[in-house]
């Protein structure tokens, strides 16, 4: 178990991709590098990543209970969308 390291990348879908992506290059250009030295490599890219959005329409959100009926209703009337991050 000595060489298993958990990285909490505080991100899900392309944040996690993101940080993913970024440890396999450093893994192609450095094939040497010592796993502590990468996990530290990988921990600094974490608190950079960020995953933003705009949603196509507020339906989902509505369903999942995210925006109540009147934001719902207001952001389909005036056509906005929402950033999500």
């Amino acid at each position: 178990m000595d060489n298993i390291y958990l990285i909490d990348a505080l991100n899900v879908t392309g944040g996690l991709l993101a940080i993913v992506l970024y440890a396999v290059d450093v893994l192609e250009k450095e094939p040497a590098i010592d796993p502590k030295e990468l996990v530290e490599k990988i921990q600094t890219m974490v608190p950079k990543s960020r995953l933003a959005f705009v949603p196509g329409s507020l339906e989902f959100l509505k369903a999942g209970g995210r925006v109540s009926n009147m934001a719902y209703l207001g952001g389909a009337l005036l056509k906005i969308k929402p950033a999500l991050n």
